[in-house]
């Protein structure tokens, strides 16, 4: 399954899980994916938005979001810092516990204000950078604590499995994360998949919280962002070779994910280069 669709945890190997600070220097945008684990995140600095399930949650410094498994979810963010854990659904099995029936109750999550659950992250943190005699033990320890504390106030009803429907846009997501700088309509996408436009676009925006265009648009300018970094070619030479044709869109969406225009950010790189 390609990367850009099913994200694949690699665990830390020595305590079987995946965990490490998240730094970023600048704004940006994570497109549709999904993984079989259960990850959380607590912002320290700056701010994520996220689309589960199609509905958004912004969270800020000093707030903590959960992601069940197997659930299509996106992120924009601006510069942050922030603690990740995602833990493999496997971990849970071994432990008894079927987590991929979890289901988060966002509205307690976003009114979380036990400290130690921010504690628990900085803890788990100076373990795991430590490494002293016994820390996997200890590592596990905090671990546990702060999941059975998540479990108690904020989480859990079963949910359903998954469904034929998500199944069929889980493929057709997969299809848009490999061919977005192609000539993609929603005609095209509707016929390959066998669906009437209106339904195909109604049912994406129901379901992911994006609608097609503004989707394809934003992975098309993720590669433009990167290209405007890595490479020389002009700022119509790159739009053009993602598949953008309308500058005018193009250059609106672009200072809405990045908060400044192409141009400036071509030019820091520049300038970055020669300090």
């Amino acid at each position: 399954m390609d990367k850009n669709n099913h994200e694949f945890i690699r665990s830390n190997y020595d305590v079987l899980i995946r965990f490490f600070k998240s730094e970023t220097d600048h704004s940006g945008l994570l497109p549709l994916h999904w993984h079989q684990s259960i990850e959380i995140i607590y912002v320290l600095t700056g701010t994520v938005t996220f689309t589960v399930d199609s509905r958004t949650f912004t969270v800020n410094p000093h707030e903590i979001f959960i992601i069940p498994s197997n659930v299509i979810h996106s992120d924009t963010h601006t510069q942050n810092q922030a603690y990740v854990i995602q833990i493999p659904l496997k971990f849970f099995h071994n432990l008894g516990i079927n987590a991929e029936n979890w289901e988060i109750d966002f509205q307690k999550l976003k009114h979380t204000n036990d400290l130690s659950f921010f504690t628990h992250f900085d803890h788990l943190y100076q373990i795991y950078q430590a490494k002293a005699t016994g820390y996997v033990l200890a590592f596990y320890a905090i671990l546990l604590i702060l999941i059975q504390q998540l479990y108690v106030q904020n989480i859990i009803t079963d949910k359903e499995t998954i469904t034929v429907n998500n199944a069929q846009l889980i493929e057709l997501i997969k299809f848009i994360n490999v061919h977005f700088m192609e000539k993609i309509t929603v005609n095209t996408l509707a016929e390959r998949f066998g669906y009437n436009p209106n339904y195909l676009s109604r049912k994406f925006k129901l379901e992911t919280g994006h609608t097609l265009i503004s989707y394809l648009y934003s992975l098309r300018l993720k590669q433009a962002y990167q290209l405007l970094v890595d490479s020389n070619d002009s700022i119509q030479s790159i739009f053009k070779s993602v598949g953008l044709s309308n500058n005018q869109t193009t250059y609106q969406y672009f200072k809405k994910i990045y908060g400044t225009s192409p141009l400036n950010i071509r030019n820091s790189q520049h300038k970055d280069t020669l300090q």
